[in-house]
């Protein structure tokens, strides 16, 4: 018989993990939070840890990655 594990991606992220995974501070993380950049979910109220949501992360990626690309295109047509 033949197992398989199944890594499953975690649907939210400390600040602490946030900045750990865009290789900033917790400061910056939470600056982006409170200007909209990312969204974030504070489950036991005021005082509670603040997670971030994969999904705002991978947004964030993708937003990264398309600016990169064009900039590239356009350093290439100059």
């Amino acid at each position: 018989m033949t197992t398989t594990t199944i890594h499953a991606a975690p649907i939210a992220f400390s600040v602490g993990e946030v900045a750990e995974l865009l290789g900033c501070s917790t400061d910056t993380v939470r600056r982006m939070i409170g200007s909209g950049r990312l969204d974030a979910v504070q489950p036991l109220g005021k005082g509670g840890r603040v997670f971030v949501g994969r999904a705002s992360i991978e947004r964030l990626f993708d937003e990264a990655a398309a600016d990169a690309r064009s900039n590239a295109a356009a350093d290439a047509g100059s």
